[in-house]
């Protein structure tokens, strides 16, 4: 009983059909029962995969504030909170190697694979006391990324 999104692509009521209608050339009965299909919504995004090259360009354009970051999001496929909301002791495991997500926005759990790329990211995150991101207990993003979004603009 809903009509969603433009004329234009397949499974949807035709504008011709529409204009038969109105000539007379397609009974009004037949308009009405097109018109009470439910149509599934239209999905218009497109996948896209970044190529080894641009992810190294990506990657080399990054401050030492946002590597980490981007590396973590292009090596697991996490979303921005969930990388956002690490914790070293609650969700990381370099010993057994991976990422534990307790709550994610499916509501499911997600046990994240760390290859040797993250790993190495990683430790040295670990070790390195001027970062911020993943240090013990939430990480304050916003404030940690000022500096580079002052530059940004």
């Amino acid at each position: 009983m809903h009509y969603r999104g433009s004329h234009s692509g397949l499974g949807k009521p035709s504008p011709f059909l529409f204009k038969a209608v109105e000539c007379d050339m397609v009974e009004e009965a037949v308009w009405k029962r097109v018109r009470k299909v439910k149509l599934l919504p239209e999905n218009n995004r497109r996948l896209r995969f970044l190529s080894s090259e641009e992810c190294q360009q990506l990657i080399g354009v990054c401050n030492h504030y946002l590597k980490p970051i981007v590396i973590t999001a292009l090596n697991t496929g996490m979303r921005k909170s969930e990388i956002l909301g690490l914790q070293w002791e609650k969700n990381i495991d370099l010993r057994h190697g991976f990422i534990l997500l307790d709550i994610t926005k499916n509501g499911e759990r997600r046990e994240i694979p760390i290859n040797q790329t993250l790993r190495t990211t990683l430790t040295r995150l670990r070790n390195a006391s001027f970062l911020k991101f993943l240090k013990s207990g939430a990480a304050d993003i916003d404030e940690f990324l000022k500096p580079a979004g002052k530059r940004a603009a």
